[in-house]
């Protein structure tokens, strides 16, 4: 079994620097920001509001459709993206937070050209490590955990049978 690593994090000591990017368009100038935690959220959700999956025969899962799945992208920009302030900065709340009133709307990104929405998603996607990098590892662990989650759903199914041929 391996062990869980329960080490201190300590992210003062790491420079956690929002990472911001000037991008100019129609000589106007933007700033393209790190995800935060609530646009990675939202963007997830997006992803998989437009995913549809049913069981499969073999006890599998099946991805059938995945509608609605291209929003995703011209949201998470539009969540990152922002008009910066008359010293080029981004601008901050009272809290020291980016200012959300000053994003640019869904609207705005969704009317501009794919030719420049889709390098800003990549590059969003970079600088905030949205890009699942795969490892040996890494899929070893995905498939254990859903081994494992697989052999508590059979037996919970196996229970709930039992229990109905227990009441008839």
């Amino acid at each position: 079994m391996s062990q869980v690593d329960v080490s201190p994090m300590n992210f003062d000591e790491d420079n956690l620097a929002l990472i911001q990017i000037p991008v100019t368009y129609k000589g106007k100038t933007y700033l393209l920001t790190e995800a935060f935690g609530d646009a990675v959220a939202q963007w997830r959700n997006a992803q998989l509001a437009g995913t549809t999956m049913r069981q499969s025969e073999d006890d599998g899962v099946k991805t059938i459709s995945l509608g609605g799945m291209a929003d995703s992208e011209p949201l998470l920009v539009a969540l990152c993206l922002f008009c910066p302030g008359p010293d080029g900065n981004l601008i901050l709340d009272a809290r020291g937070n980016v200012d959300r009133k000053h994003q640019v709307p869904l609207s705005v990104v969704r009317s501009w050209p794919q030719r420049l929405v889709g390098p800003l998603f990549e590059r969003v996607k970079e600088i905030s490590r949205l890009n699942e990098v795969e490892t040996v590892e890494s899929l070893e662990k995905k498939i254990a955990d859903l081994q494992k989650r697989l052999g508590k759903l059979k037996k919970s199914k196996e229970n709930s049978e039992e229990d109905l041929t227990a009441k008839n």
